[in-house]
């Protein structure tokens, strides 16, 4: 994307643009990122229930932990997946199959994400898809996907267990 974003005539400046911008990103990531309401009251309630969650996204580990880590909800989740947690980018489909290989509870699971990209990732991987229409992929194309359920906002979780 950093290359695409500078174009052919700057490309020299790649690894100049890609470290400002993950300096930028990671030291901003907490300031500018609130979560979704009722999310600290939901997260409780399904830790408390003793729901088994994991995490899979494409986004770097070093801003998601710091970001779990503000928010102290480390204990929430018994693993998290990132896009650069091995020596080479993975897709949602494997961060989620590497979920399913460490811990053969979440074969059973349900997957919640808000991008046609986790729906079809989730669908590949056999398990149930849960749209959160509150997130980024409001305006993508849904009809590839089998969507089980649609929530609303985050607090709806609970009615799914």
């Amino acid at each position: 994307t950093a290359s695409e974003i500078l174009g052919p005539n700057h490309q020299g400046q790649l690894d100049e643009f890609v470290r400002l911008f993950v300096e930028m990103h990671d030291e901003h990531v907490i300031k500018n990122t609130q979560p979704y309401p009722n999310v600290i009251e939901t997260l409780k309630i399904l830790n408390a229930k003793k729901v088994f969650m994991a995490i899979a996204t494409n986004k770097r580990r070093a801003p998601i932990i710091k970001l779990i880590n503000h928010y102290k909800w480390q204990d929430y989740f018994i693993s998290i997946e990132c896009s650069d947690d091995k020596s080479f980018i993975r897709n949602k489909d494997e961060m989620i199959q590497d979920i399913l290989n460490k811990d053969k509870n979440f074969n059973k699971a349900f997957f919640i994400g808000d991008t046609v990209n986790d729906g079809l990732s989730a669908n590949l991987n056999e398990l149930l898809f849960i749209k959160a229409e509150y997130g980024y992929g409001k305006d993508q194309d849904w009809s590839k996907v089998n969507i089980k359920k649609i929530i609303l906002n985050f607090a709806e979780t609970l009615k799914l267990i």
